[in-house]
């Protein structure tokens, strides 16, 4: 998933952005296949990375996530993205060369019988 949100905009353009990225969510957990565990799942731990050129300032990064994150509620991931359900998210920039941008998600889950899993 390449080209994060960023900058001002109308209303109805930040709406189609925030719909796009909530789509894209959705698109690659479908193609992730089945889970292991039972989904959505009440609390996890969320490591969120962006691969890009030019490092990102932190809350443009943190910013940059907010439809991703909110793309993993409307998919049914997780029950909610409250503080209490996702505790504070770990955020992480590494390089890429320019025109590879990517994301990458990991969805760490307390597993009681399992220990951590990442999803």
């Amino acid at each position: 998933m390449a080209n994060m949100p960023s900058g001002p905009s109308h209303w109805i353009i930040k709406k189609r952005e925030a719909d796009k990225w909530k789509g894209l969510v959705a698109k690659a957990i479908c193609a992730a296949g089945p889970s292991p565990v039972h989904l959505p799942v009440e609390r996890a731990k969320l490591k969120l990375t962006r691969y890009s050129s030019v490092e990102p300032d932190w809350d443009g990064m943190v910013a940059g996530f907010k439809h991703v994150i909110d793309g993993l509620v409307r998919a049914g991931v997780i029950t909610n993205d409250r503080v209490s359900n996702i505790g504070q998210p770990h955020y992480a920039w590494e390089y890429a060369k320019p025109k590879q941008g990517r994301i990458r998600v990991e969805v760490l889950i307390e597993s009681p019988e399992q220990g951590e899993m990442n999803v």
